[in-house]
């Protein structure tokens, strides 16, 4: 009896420790992906797309032995992945973009959850972990949201958008925005999405070009701190840091600032080409290919209508 227990113990054990070995397998690979998508590099993305696309049925339907529930970031990153892919690869047809847009909206309603749930963590470890996986799939969501926009723009710029898209759209900001008191590194990536709502409500350019700006400056962060033991004793207080803006944000608003805010804004192709230009510096320095090519077809594009000018 003793050595049938035994067996159901080391039995048990070598599951569980098959069970950790495919959680972590997958958790790489999703990190893999976005590092190759965050450098445009589509081929060697997709060398992980099997892995993601198997999620484990242990992560699937994760405990949260805090919260005693279950925490949905993962059916939330799959989903999001599964929508930003399709984007990636093209499929832009009008029954490929509303499929985009359902996964859009139920990965976000997982995420919030999940920032909702997390809320209860008070191991700092997993959740910082957490916290980086959420904001991972919150710029994912917020990134093909922005995507699909622009290719409806292209076809039809006068269209006006869904209003129950605009809603998702905000509810997806208000995730980022809550995971910004945590990681306050991510505050340039909401002045960003934050400019990006605006475009699309059609609101105020004033504002938007301003939120857009500050996409591409360096900020000063305040944040509110707890340590015991702290020289101020156990209340909180605050503390000052500086983030610096990365290239990728400082792209990506020069790039949405020359294409969407209207010419009283910049004072001609000049200057839309100078920005253009330093777009594709800090494109360059990160190595993100796609945003890259982007970038040199507005340029093309823009040389072009100077020639007719």
């Amino acid at each position: 009896a003793s050595t049938s227990r035994d067996s159901i113990n080391m039995s048990s054990s070598a599951a569980a420790a098959v069970s950790d070995d495919e959680v972590a397998k997958w958790w790489v690979a999703v990190g893999m992906v976005a590092v190759h998508w965050l450098k445009g590099e589509d081929e060697a993305a997709e060398r992980f797309y099997s892995t993601v696309e198997s999620v484990p049925k242990s992560l699937w339907n994760a405990e949260d032995p805090v919260a005693n529930s279950r925490n949905p970031l993962a059916k939330a990153i799959l989903r999001a992945y599964l929508a930003k892919k399709r984007i990636v690869k093209g499929d832009l047809t009008p029954d490929s973009l509303e499929d985009c847009l359902q996964l859009c909206w139920k990965s976000g309603a997982h995420l919030a959850e999940s920032i909702n749930l997390g809320s209860s963590l008070h191991h700092s470890g997993v959740s910082r972990l957490h916290q980086l996986a959420q904001l991972l799939c919150c710029d994912w969501l917020l990134g093909t949201r922005k995507d699909i926009w622009e290719f409806s723009q292209k076809s039809n710029p006068n269209q006006s958008v869904d209003p129950v898209e605009l809603r998702s759209f905000q509810s997806d900001l208000d995730s980022l925005q809550k995971l910004t008191h945590n990681v306050p590194a991510a505050l340039p990536r909401l002045y960003l999405y934050e400019a990006v709502t605006r475009l699309m409500a059609g609101a105020n350019p004033t504002e938007t070009h301003h939120l857009l700006q500050r996409s591409t400056l360096r900020q000063r962060v305040v944040t509110s701190c707890h340590h015991e033991g702290h020289h101020h004793g156990d209340a909180d207080y605050e503390e000052e840091r500086t983030g610096v803006t990365g290239e990728r944000e400082k792209a990506a608003a020069l790039m949405m600032a020359c294409r969407h805010l209207p010419l009283p804004f910049l004072s001609g192709p000049c200057q839309r080409k100078k920005m253009l230009v330093e777009a594709a510096t800090s494109l360059e320095k990160i190595g993100d290919k796609r945003a890259l090519q982007e970038c040199q077809q507005l340029l093309l594009q823009l040389n072009s209508v100077a020639a007719i000018e």
